[in-house]
């Protein structure tokens, strides 16, 4: 067990290192996107960054424009529209559906066009935990620290803002402009998560491992920093689970954290069972 250890950290310790900043940032970003009813919306902005990446291929401008740059431009215009609509409404409802899957045909159709190596297209659109790039993971490990430190450590500020923007305009904060900032640095951390480490790790993180979290604690002023926990140990404990099984990585950290779920609803149930139920 030792000698596999040490192998783990000799070889894989930096792509699971910018997997689990990221996928931390994700979750104490997920929080706010699931108070918001924003919860699918992380899927549609991440298809978004998959359809840059496809057109900056299909353009061929993937020498002048990394394809990790366009998915964050893309999530970053998308995490701003969507923050300015009313994602409980049925008509957003439907435009989030509408975009979501023409992006997906687009970007179905688009692979099909593509002369490249299937490989190359497969690691930007799906992300690939293990074989990250050294630049990539830098700037992972960059923006995935940003959103953890924002979300978590300043959730009260930007709780007031967005769910109670006069109380926050009594108290001096810049509510416009930290909205925008907010739904800007979301948009493009799920874009840059999903080519990163992949769509579904990145969708789980942000909504599986914040249920979890909520399971346990109800008080909003905790709930990031324990989401916080609860992604970590998924993102980091199923990275080597998935080395130790030879199992694919972002399938292993989501049910990791489907599990943690399970165990977060048996303990709210034996602790408070009046108040059993379904995630906040």
């Amino acid at each position: 067990m030792s000698d596999m250890i040490q192998t783990f950290l000799q070889f894989f310790w930096f792509p699971a290192l910018v997997s689990t900043i990221l996928l931390a940032g994700m979750a104490a970003m997920g929080v706010f996107y699931a108070y918001r009813g924003m919860a699918f919306v992380n899927l549609t902005v991440a298809q978004g960054g998959t359809l840059a990446v496809v057109a900056t291929f299909a353009l061929g401008l993937e020498q002048l424009v990394h394809p990790q740059f366009a998915a964050i431009v893309a999530g970053a215009v998308l995490g701003y529209v969507f923050g300015r609509r009313r994602a409980d409404a049925a008509s957003d409802a439907w435009l989030t559906a509408l975009l979501y899957a023409g992006m997906t045909g687009l970007t179905v159709i688009g692979i099909q066009q593509l002369p490249h190596e299937a490989h190359d297209i497969n690691s930007a659109l799906m992300g690939s935990a293990v074989l990250v790039s050294t630049a990539e993971g830098v700037v992972g490990i960059l923006l995935g620290a940003i959103g953890l430190c924002g979300f978590t450590f300043w959730s009260r500020g930007l709780a007031a803002v967005y769910f109670f923007p006069e109380a926050a305009r009594v108290r001096g904060l810049p509510v416009r402009m930290l909205r925008v900032a907010g739904d800007v640095l979301g948009g493009a951390l799920i874009a840059l998560s999903a080519s990163t480490v992949g769509l579904l790790p990145t969708f789980a993180a942000a909504v599986v491992a914040s249920g979890a979290a909520a399971q346990l604690v109800r008080r909003f002023a905790v709930l990031p920093a324990v989401t916080v926990v609860v992604a970590v140990t998924g993102a980091a404990g199923g990275f080597f689970l998935a080395y130790v099984l030879d199992w694919p990585v972002g399938p292993t950290q989501t049910v990791l954290w489907a599990t943690l779920w399970a165990v977060g609803s048996i303990i709210r149930l034996l602790i408070h069972p009046a108040a059993a139920g379904g995630a906040a």
